[in-house]
């Protein structure tokens, strides 16, 4: 039984004191994706501006590090020339302690 009068359509229509009412009186559910979509793009918003400083973060600290690691490389450089004879020494000193610590953690029980 319809109880519609058959000038009503069944399409949404605005009530003043709130939510969208089909003809049937049933709320929809616009209004709540109208809301919802509102939010998504606040959502988004606020991603976007977290990725933009966190990737400019990032960006100083591979540069900050880049400049670091180019002073210790010129450091090093320059106590290899003041001190060559030391430097060997200290290189070959490294290189068996690295190569004894290897021999020791592949040898079988």
């Amino acid at each position: 039984m319809n109880t519609t009068p058959a000038t009503k359509s069944n399409h949404a229509t605005l009530n003043k004191s709130g939510p969208v009412a089909v003809a049937d009186g049933t709320p929809s559910l616009e209004p709540i994706g109208d809301a919802m979509a509102q939010e998504g793009a606040k959502a988004a918003s606020l991603a976007r501006d977290w990725f933009a400083r966190s990737a400019e973060s990032c960006q100083h600290a591979v540069e900050s590090a880049r400049r670091e690691a180019q002073a210790m490389n010129q450091r090093t450089q320059a106590y290899v020339r003041e001190e060559p004879v030391k430097s060997v020494l200290i290189a070959a000193a490294a290189g068996a302690a690295i190569t004894g610590l290897a021999m020791l953690m592949t040898r079988r029980r």
